[in-house]
């Protein structure tokens, strides 16, 4: 039994679903991006479900489909914990972190971490990195408005910075 949406997409495993969003609003940021909107609700039954693989499907702006295939990693060790400057150990959800590759090329590489109310990831494809996040990384929590662009077409220099390159 196959399980679809009218557009081809799997009722569980499609988390967005095109958005009207002007592009005016991020012309200075962007050349070109798919906007998306997020169903909370689908995101939160995926994070407590926690499957170890599945299939997550994201709409594009010229109405394909990016099919992921995913498998669940274990990132973080039994003892982590995150503190701050001051050495304060702060509360940290863990979400759930999928590796895996495009259905259409499986050299491809995927990442995508899923958190109770967000959801982030990159796909690295024929020497082109995709990027999903939230439209606008400084609200907390994020809100339902998510980006999906290629790296390339940043007209700012990304702000993202990883953390492990201090680590010892």
């Amino acid at each position: 039994m196959e399980l679809r949406q009218a557009k081809g997409c799997h009722l569980w495993r499609c988390l967005f679903t095109p958005s009207l969003t002007d592009a005016e609003v991020l012309k200075n940021y962007v050349q070109a991006a798919t906007f998306l909107t997020l169903d909370r609700v689908k995101l939160k039954k995926l994070y407590l479900e926690r499957p170890n693989r599945f299939r997550l499907q994201i709409p594009t702006e010229d109405g394909e489909l990016l099919e992921l295939e995913l498998f669940r990693k274990e990132i973080l060790t039994s003892d982590f914990y995150l503190d701050d400057e001051e050495n304060d150990v702060k509360n940290y959800d863990s979400g759930n972190f999928y590796h895996g590759y495009l259905v259409s090329n499986p050299k491809s590489i995927a990442a995508i971490s899923i958190f109770d109310d967000k959801v982030y990831g990159m796909i690295s494809v024929e020497g082109r990195t995709l990027v999903l996040g939230h439209q606008n990384q400084d609200r907390f929590p994020a809100g339902n408005d998510y980006l999906l662009y290629d790296e390339s077409d940043l007209l700012i220099e990304s702000s993202f910075k990883c953390g492990s390159d201090e680590l010892p």
